[in-house]
């Protein structure tokens, strides 16, 4: 069952970082890329943590997720005790930077710079989580 008290606070600062930009209306915050919306999060009604619910509760062990986004999840699964690590791809370095300038990041949670269309590892994942734009726009 959804708890809001699972879910670590993550820092969402207002801030540009190359065609990326997160900005703050009333209670959400946006990520854009130059001016097409990617993200929205909702800091009063919690939809979008509802919405990623099902990772947080199905996962465990070693984790993959493609797409950093504002790196809620990532934080919120390293947060669970069943999840030994986080490797998350993104695609963008202006993202990771947008969120390492912010919080600190667990040593749990790995972030790589990549391209999940084409990916490839040899490392093996208890679950993976599918959350990227995969035209990255």
């Amino acid at each position: 069952m959804f708890d809001k008290k699972s879910i670590p606070e993550i820092t969402i600062t207002p801030a540009k970082s190359g065609d990326f930009s997160i900005t703050k209306e009333g209670n959400s915050y946006f990520l854009h890329k130059n001016d097409a919306q990617l993200m929205q999060l909702n800091i009063k009604s919690l939809r979008e943590n509802k919405e990623q619910y099902a990772c947080y509760d199905l996962a465990y062990g070693d984790v993959l997720i493609t797409g950093l986004g504002f790196g809620m999840l990532a934080t919120w699964l390293a947060a669970k005790p069943e999840v030994t690590s986080v490797r998350v791809i993104e695609f963008s370095q202006e993202v990771i930077d947008l969120f390492t300038s912010s919080n600190p990041v667990s040593d749990k949670i790995t972030i790589e710079l990549g391209d999940a269309k084409i990916y490839a590892t040899n490392d093996k994942f208890d679950c993976i989580f599918l959350d990227h734009f995969p035209d990255h726009s």
